[in-house]
């Protein structure tokens, strides 16, 4: 996770790393769902 490759990776795409269990993992999904939910529009 410290690698110059993976560091610059993070930098250019504005991601965050870090480790989440099952349940912590299912909840940060959870949420960004929920957040898509409120932009897209169904078809």
């Amino acid at each position: 996770m410290q690698s110059p490759v993976w560091r610059n990776f993070l930098q250019r795409t504005g991601a965050m790393d870090g480790y989440l269990d099952g349940p912590g993992f299912q909840q940060a999904t959870d949420r960004v769902i929920d957040a898509l939910r409120g932009v897209v529009e169904p078809s």
